[in-house]
């Protein structure tokens, strides 16, 4: 089991590394592993962001001359997930999920007008997918105290709306305008240490460091004073490495809520779920038998009215 769950979060931190290290969180969540073998969890998850991105240089050329957009801040790009969490439980110390949701991204006008995002639109909501696994390497005699790890990614692809602006910082007369759109790819990984503490049976809090890798391009296209034209560029966070503070509530039975604060230097993101932990091998085992019990239950008609 150990060995297992280090080669999984070995493997994440070296495609977090391959990249050209966009723009968002993703839930962590109570980081402790509590679905034993033959259980399983399916959780509604929402995180709202805000992030800083750094964006590499390009310029464009028009009929009038050659804008030059330098390497930038991308400020306060908001964004919005949405999952449905799937997991389940491998021993006692380990679960494995998978997430399939959506997002979008939106970034601010009026903080960007220095870059390329100030000239396009916000995003629908797109098709957004990821994976990850729990593992607790550590805890108290009575359960209450829980050390573990979590390590995830997920990947989305957004196109950002086309829009059309006058750039105005430019040393050009009359200023030119751009009708721009975007497509971006976003890669994310989060490796996070967990610390749990419970407070009864209902109640735990939970917090920890973590590190963010987020690999983002982002390909430009459109047209300035009617002439067509194209860029790319790389993205990559403002910071590498955060912490967050959650708390989980249970009313009895097998569903909880969560809630939780994520934060790095150039970001920051609120989040909730809703949790139903359930042991599948049982109701499959209920289902299986039912037939059987049915049949024992209910003997044929030509036998009952003999």
């Amino acid at each position: 089991m150990n060995g297992r769950f280090t080669f999984l979060a070995t493997l994440l931190i070296i495609i977090a590394l391959s990249h050209s290290v966009a723009c968002a969180f993703d839930p962590i969540g109570p980081p402790a592993a509590r679905l034993k073998g033959g259980w399983s969890a399916t959780t509604l998850e929402y995180l709202y962001s805000s992030m800083d991105l750094e964006a590499d240089g390009f310029a464009f050329s028009f009929a009038s001359g050659r804008i030059t957009f330098p390497s930038d801040t991308i400020e306060n790009i908001k964004s919005n997930k949405v999952y449905a969490n799937l997991a389940s439980g491998l021993q006692d110390n380990g679960e494995v999920f998978l997430r399939l949701g959506a997002m979008d991204a939106s970034p601010d006008t009026g903080d960007n007008q220095g870059n390329w995002a100030g000239f396009v639109g916000d995003s629908d909501y797109e098709f957004a997918v990821g994976a990850g696994a729990k593992f607790n390497f550590g805890q108290s005699q009575d359960g209450a105290h829980i050390w573990s790890l979590v390590a995830q990614t997920s990947y989305a692809s957004l196109d950002l709306d086309i829009k059309t602006s006058t750039i105005l910082k430019v040393p050009v007369t009359p200023k030119p305008t751009a009708t721009l759109t975007a497509e971006v790819d976003i890669w994310e990984v989060q490796i996070a240490l967990g610390y749990t503490r419970r407070f009864g049976d209902r109640f735990r809090v939970y917090c920890g460091p973590f590190l963010h890798f987020v690999s983002g391009d982002a390909d430009i296209k459109g047209s300035i004073d009617g002439v067509a034209t194209k860029a790319s560029t790389d993205l990559e966070q403002d910071s590498d490495i955060g912490g967050y503070v959650g708390a989980e509530w249970s009313r009895g039975g097998d569903f909880s809520f969560c809630v939780e604060w994520q934060f790095t230097s150039g970001g920051y993101a609120l989040g909730a779920g809703l949790i139903w932990r359930f042991e599948y091998m049982r109701q499959l085992a209920s289902v299986s038998s039912a037939p059987a019990a049915e049949s024992m239950a209910s003997p044929p008609l030509s036998k009952a009215l003999a």
